[in-house]
C-alpha cells in the first residue's frame, strides 16, 4: 500500500513540475521524497539495495568505452543502437574506433525501437550466439538498454528469453556496456 501511495504521489508532483518548469519540478520532488506527512504515519520497510554499477560521467568519456569494456574483460561485443541519428551524430565512429584501438571484436545491431519487441531481442540474442559474444553494448535510450540486458541473459539460456519475464531468473549473463543517450532514462542503474 505504501509503494502505491508513494508512486501516487510522486506521479501527481511530476505532473505539477512539468507544468510549472524543471527547478519547480526538483523542488517539488526533493520535498515528496522527505516530506513525512505524505505518508500519513504509515512505517516505510526496511530493505538493503546493492547496485554494483559503475558510472563514468564527463565530457568525451564514450571515447573510452573500448578501454572500459577491456578494462572488464571485453573481448567480442554486441553492440546495439536504435535510430540512425548514433551514425549521423559521429557517435557510432567513435565507439568503434574505441573499441578496434582495445581489440575488441564486436558486430553491430540497429533498429531497436521504442517499447521494443521479443523478435528484436531474439534476432539480437541470435547474433549474439554466432559471434560468440562475452559483452553487449547498448547505445542509445532505455528500450535499446532494456533490450541489451535481455539479449545478455537470453544469449547464455538456451530456453526462450520471455521465460524472465515470467518469474524465472538467469543464472548466468553476459556483460553490459551502455552509452546513454537519452538522460532521462534511468535503465543504466539496474
Amino acid at each position: 500500500m505504501l509503494s502505491f501511495k508513494f508512486t501516487r504521489v510522486i506521479f501527481k508532483f511530476a505532473r505539477l513540475g512539468k507544468k510549472f518548469g524543471l527547478s519547480c519540478y526538483r523542488k517539488i520532488l526533493k520535498k515528496a521524497i522527505i516530506w513525512p506527512t505524505l505518508f500519513k504515519g504509515e512505517k516505510m520497510t526496511d530493505f538493503s539495495f546493492c547496485n554494483p554499477v559503475r558510472v563514468e560521467f564527463g565530457k568525451d568519456k564514450e571515447k573510452h568505452i573500448g578501454q572500459y569494456m577491456k578494462e572488464a574483460g571485453a573481448k567480442k561485443a554486441l553492440v546495439l543502437y536504435g535510430s540512425e541519428r548514433v551514425r549521423k551524430s559521429g557517435l557510432m565512429g567513435v565507439v568503434e574506433s574505441s573499441l578496434k584501438a582495445n581489440g575488441i571484436e564486436f558486430a553491430q545491431l540497429g533498429g531497436i525501437k521504442s517499447n521494443p519487441v521479443l523478435s528484436k531481442v531474439n534476432e539480437a540474442i541470435e547474433l549474439a550466439k554466432e559471434l560468440g559474444a562475452d559483452s553487449v553494448l547498448a547505445v542509445g535510450g532505455g528500450s535499446v538498454l532494456d533490450s541489451a540486458k535481455a539479449v545478455a541473459a537470453g544469449a547464455c539460456y538456451e530456453g526462450d528469453v520471455w521465460d524472465f519475464f515470467t518469474g524465472k531468473n538467469p543464472s548466468a549473463a553476459l556483460k553490459i556496456f551502455d552509452i546513454i543517450t537519452l538522460a532521462a532514462t534511468g535503465s543504466e542503474m539496474n
